[in-house]
């Protein structure tokens, strides 16, 4: 009976390692190129990422490469209602480590991303937004020059930007610069939030400049074609 308990122990224990090690490996925009090259999901981060959904619950030291895996696994959700509602469920758990999240700058940039990248399906669109200006505070309390937080609350004000928002609008263009210094995946949504800003604001030449370099990022993504649709008949987002 010992024997057989021990054997089962270090089972469960090497299975775990090796999800834990999987997990270290996934390249993020790796993972993004392949989806969006080819429509379909990758079973070997769906599975990682359901180790942590199935779990019933999180603590703060997975929450790191939750985030990180459910970046991509974001964009799977918009043809899955399953993933959507694991996303629904596990938000509930990640609100109760939001104080914690929050006290630390990397974890508060990932968890601004977890939610923008549910935006656009998941049915709790106004908590989303109001809670994405709470984080990039958080971070520039504690780091006035970050450039992560300051581009995602540029990002933010842009989402709702208009031709009299002026305050909005200097923040926003104040921090244009900072897009070339970003990571590929995070460049990507800011261009194309950028392009939805100069769209709304009639500068149409600067608005298909971001297309554009958000086309160069990942060529094989739908975003940037279907933006330049929406813009064509007057709809001036998503």
């Amino acid at each position: 009976m010992e024997k057989r308990f021990l054997i089962s122990f270090f089972l469960f224990f090497s299975l775990t390692n090796v999800f834990a090690i999987n997990i270290k490996e996934i390249n993020i925009e790796e993972q993004l190129h392949e989806y969006y090259a080819t429509g379909t999901e990758n079973a070997d981060v769906v599975q990682a990422w359901k180790t942590y959904t199935q779990k019933g619950g999180l603590e703060i030291d997975d929450v790191k490469d939750f985030f990180e895996l459910s970046y991509v696994c974001s964009f799977y959700a918009l043809a899955s209602d399953e993933i959507q509602k694991e996303f629904q469920t596990m938000n509930a758990h990640i609100k109760k480590l939001e104080k914690a999240i929050l006290k630390d700058s990397e974890l508060s940039i990932l968890y601004f991303d977890y939610l923008w990248n549910q935006f656009s399906w998941s049915p709790d669109g106004f908590s989303i937004v109001s809670c994405l200006p709470k984080i990039c505070k958080a971070v520039l309390k504690k780091e006035s020059d970050n450039p992560d937080a300051k581009i995602r609350m540029a990002m933010w004000y842009s989402s709702a930007c208009g031709e009299t928002t002026y305050l909005w609008n200097s923040y926003i263009r104040q921090n244009e610069e900072l897009i070339d210094s970003l990571d590929n995946k995070t460049k990507f949504n800011a261009c194309l939030q950028y392009a939805i800003f100069y769209m709304h604001i009639k500068d149409v030449k600067k608005s298909f400049y971001y297309l554009d370099k958000a086309e160069d990022i990942f060529p094989d993504a739908l975003q940037p074609l279907m933006l330049k649709e929406n813009f064509k008949k007057g709809r001036f987002g998503w």
